[in-house]
């Protein structure tokens, strides 16, 4: 033992045993700390998963609404129907060019600019 101990259960013997279970002690109290604040910061990284999920289902509900209305949207026209509430087909020509220059199948038609002037030109890229 420690401090000079001259035989078993002296003096010097049980204080060095009463610091041995100290630093167990120390020890064990670090550890349970540690745990307490790993715990506490996985709650907080839970309720923060939550919150984010929650969010992103909210926005998820947006998006799918979004979604269908411009479905709807462009159901009419790939349809053959005019502009809402117009009442008149378009012409074959003309459904490209209100659709913003997408062609149907051929590729997508961007409006670009003749070499001669500045008059629009529509051509076709694959």
């Amino acid at each position: 033992m420690a401090f000079g101990s001259t035989y078993l259960h002296d003096h010097d013997s049980l204080a060095a045993h009463m610091l041995k279970c100290l630093a167990y002690l120390i020890s064990f109290m670090g550890l349970c700390k540690d745990y307490v604040k790993a715990f506490q910061e996985e709650t907080i990284a839970v309720e923060r998963w939550r919150t984010a999920e929650a969010g992103m289902r909210e926005r998820s509900v947006q998006l799918e609404a979004a979604n269908s209305e411009l479905e709807r949207q462009i159901a009419g026209p790939r349809a053959g129907i005019g502009p809402a509430g117009s009442g008149r087909r378009l012409a074959a020509d003309e459904e490209p060019r209100r659709l913003g220059g997408i062609g149907a199948g051929a590729g997508i038609a961007v409006p670009c600019h003749s070499a001669r002037g500045l008059e629009p030109d529509t051509a076709l890229l694959s």
